[in-house]
C-alpha cells in the first residue's frame, strides 16, 4: 500500500490516464444504451400529447462527466461520475397485456403466433403468402370523461399485444390508438352503434402510425350533429383476395356527393364496405357492385374507403357477411351475395319497421364484431348486440330512408370474430338460408 501511495504522489499522470480510460468505458457504455436501434416497426414520428398510459417514455438525458484537467500539486485526482436516468413514474408506465381467454391445455392462447419453425438464416420465400395484420374493436364506453384515455374491455376487441384505448375528445369525437399496429396502408371502417331509428353514422378523421401504433379517430353524429354512441371499429392491412380502395384512390365522380371506381375483377355478388374519411359529418354506403364497377353514395361530396370481399370472408377464414333480398317486408337472406367461414346458417327476422336481427351461427358472440350499412338506398347501422344466442351472434340492424323515417330497406353486414381456437367446436353447417322472414 505505501509503495501505491508513493507511486501515486510521485506520477500523478499515472492516475490521469487511469481516470480517462474509465471515463471512456463509461461513455461506450452510455453510447450503446442510447444509440440501440429501434424496435422493428417503429416509426420516427412525434407523438402527439395523450393521457393515459401510452404516453412515450421520456428520452435518456446524456451522461456528465467532470473534466479531465490537470490537478493542482498535492490534489487528488477527480474521477469521472454519470447522472442516472430517472425512473418512469405514472404515465410513463407501460400498462400489462390486456388479459387472454383462457385456453384448454396444450392448445395455443388465442392472438399468440405460433413459434417460428424456419431457420433464421434460411432466405424468405417470395411467394410466401402472409396473413394479413388486423384488429377490432366494439367501443362501447360511448360518454367517458372528455380527455381520459379509457383501456377497451379485453372481450371486444382483438389483435393487439395490450388493450386498445379510446379518449373522448369532443362530443362524438374520440381517439383510438391500437398498439402494435403501425403502417401507412392500413385501411380502417367504423359503424355506429346506436338504438335508435335515426341517420346516424361515423366518419373516420385521422388515421395514421405513432411510434409502433395506430391512431384512428372517428366522429359520429346524428344526421351532421355530432353525437355520443357506441361504434366498432375494424383496422386492417390490405389482404389476399381482398379489393381495398383507399380513401386518395382515384374514383369517378358522377355527380354531389355521388362516385363509381373500379374493383379490379368481380362477379358483383361479394359484399363492400364503405366509410367516409375527412372532417365533415357526412355518410356514405353502398350503391351496389355491376360486373367490376362499384358505386358509393355519400350525403356530400367526402373522400371515402372502400372494402370489397367476395366468395371468401372478411380478413380470416371465420368471418363471414350477408346480404338481403326479397321485396319489403319480406326481407330474407340472399345466399348468391353471402358467405360463411365456418359453414353456418343465417337467420333474419323482421322486429319492426326498419328493424331486423340477424343471427349468424358459429360465430362466438362474446368476442365478435359486425360492421353494417345499407346496399341500395337511405341509410343503415347497428342499432345493438342482443343477449347472446345460444348458437351464435345476435345483430340488430336498424335502417331509415333518405328522409330520416325508419323503412325496411336492403342491407348488408360483415362479422368479425377471433381465429379458431384448436379446441374450439363450431356447430354442423346447416341451411344456408332458414326461409321467410319473421313479420313484426
Amino acid at each position: 500500500m505505501g509503495a501505491l501511495v508513493r507511486a501515486v504522489r510521485e506520477n500523478p499522470a499515472l492516475v490521469r490516464v487511469a481516470a480517462g480510460a474509465v471515463a471512456l468505458v463509461v461513455a461506450a457504455v452510455v453510447a450503446v444504451v442510447v444509440t440501440r436501434p429501434d424496435p422493428p416497426g417503429a416509426v420516427a414520428l412525434p407523438d402527439p400529447p395523450v393521457v393515459g398510459t401510452y404516453a412515450p417514455a421520456p428520452d435518456l438525458p446524456p451522461a456528465t462527466t467532470t473534466p479531465d484537467v490537470p490537478p493542482p500539486p498535492g490534489a487528488v485526482p477527480a474521477t469521472p461520475t454519470t447522472t442516472p436516468a430517472p425512473r418512469p413514474t405514472g404515465a410513463d408506465r407501460v400498462p400489462s397485456p390486456v388479459a387472454l381467454p383462457r385456453t384448454p391445455p396444450g392448445s395455443t392462447p388465442v392472438g399468440t403466433p405460433p413459434p417460428s419453425t424456419t431457420d433464421p438464416t434460411t432466405p424468405k420465400d417470395p411467394t410466401a403468402k402472409e396473413s394479413a395484420k388486423w384488429a377490432y374493436a366494439r367501443v362501447e364506453p360511448a360518454t367517458t370523461p372528455l380527455g381520459v384515455e379509457t383501456d377497451l374491455g379485453a372481450e371486444g376487441q382483438w389483435g393487439t399485444p395490450q388493450p386498445i384505448t379510446v379518449t373522448r375528445q369532443d362530443v362524438g369525437v374520440y381517439r383510438l390508438r391500437v398498439p402494435g399496429h403501425a403502417s401507412d396502408t392500413s385501411v380502417a371502417h367504423t359503424t355506429a352503434t346506436a338504438d335508435r331509428a335515426r341517420p346516424v353514422g361515423c366518419v373516420v378523421r385521422e388515421n395514421r402510425p405513432v411510434g409502433s401504433d395506430q391512431v384512428v379517430v372517428v366522429a359520429c353524429h346524428d344526421d351532421g350533429t355530432p353525437l355520443d354512441t357506441r361504434f366498432t371499429l375494424v383496422l386492417a392491412d390490405p389482404g389476399e383476395d381482398v379489393v381495398v380502395l383507399r380513401p386518395d384512390a382515384p374514383v369517378r365522380r358522377l355527380g354531389p356527393g355521388l362516385y363509381e371506381a373500379d374493383l379490379g375483377t368481380s362477379s358483383g355478388v361479394g359484399h363492400a364496405q364503405v366509410t367516409p374519411y375527412g372532417p365533415d359529418l357526412v355518410r356514405c354506403r353502398s350503391g351496389g357492385v355491376t360486373g367490376s364497377v362499384l358505386r358509393v353514395r355519400c350525403t356530400a361530396d367526402a373522400r371515402w374507403a372502400a372494402t370489397y370481399v367476395e366468395g371468401v370472408a372478411p380478413e380470416v377464414p371465420v368471418g363471414a357477411y350477408a346480404q338481403t333480398t326479397g321485396s319489403a317486408p319480406d326481407l330474407r337472406i340472399d345466399p348468391a351475395r353471402s358467405h360463411h367461414g365456418p359453414g353456418g346458417a343465417f337467420a333474419l327476422h323482421r322486429l319492426g319497421p326498419g328493424r331486423s336481427r340477424v343471427l349468424v351461427e358459429g360465430v362466438d358472440p362474446s368476442g365478435a364484431a359486425a360492421l353494417s350499412g345499407a346496399t341500395a338506398t337511405g341509410s343503415c347501422h347497428t342499432a345493438g348486440f342482443p343477449e347472446p344466442a345460444p348458437t351464435g351472434l345476435w345483430v340488430d340492424v336498424q335502417c331509415v330512408d333518405d328522409a330520416g323515417r325508419a323503412a325496411d330497406l336492403h342491407f348488408g353486414i360483415a362479422v368479425y370474430r377471433r381465429p379458431v381456437d384448436p379446441a374450439e367446436r363450431l356447430d354442423p353447417p346447416r341451411p344456408p338460408d332458414p326461409g321467410p322472414a319473421q313479420p313484426g
